[in-house]
């Protein structure tokens, strides 16, 4: 993303949307180790939640930025991104679903094709 946030050029939000991927990097951390069902689908609301949150307030507190430096002109930011967040978090969840998923489904036939090779090669 970042070569071709090179190519395609950089936009004053692009410490916000970096510093919540680093953000989401440490749930994913978090996750590695504890990865169930219902932690990953909360790892991945948080996620949304996170970036949702953190780049919102970048587009509020950008000096050019058509909202108010209030609360109010906060809120009406975090208001008017709310259509959009609803697509992200259901993106998020469907990739999450369909990556994690994936590779559950492999691991899991690596796993059954190495101990069936393994009971095999044992019966000779």
């Amino acid at each position: 993303m970042l070569v071709s946030d090179w190519f395609i050029g950089f936009h004053s939000l692009m410490p916000f949307v970096y510093g919540s991927f680093l953000g989401i990097g440490m749930i994913g951390l978090w996750l590695k180790s504890r990865k169930t069902l219902a932690r990953t689908s909360a790892a991945t609301f948080a996620a949304s939640v996170l970036f949702f949150v953190v780049t919102n307030f970048g587009v509020w507190l950008m000096p050019n930025s058509m909202y108010a430096k209030t609360m109010e002109g906060l809120a009406a930011c975090y208001v008017a991104a709310i259509p959009f967040f609803r697509n992200s978090l259901m993106g998020d969840f469907f990739y999450v679903a369909l990556l994690f998923g994936a590779y559950e489904f492999v691991a899991r036939v690596v796993a059954r094709y190495e101990t069936s090779n393994r009971l095999l090669t044992s019966d000779r």
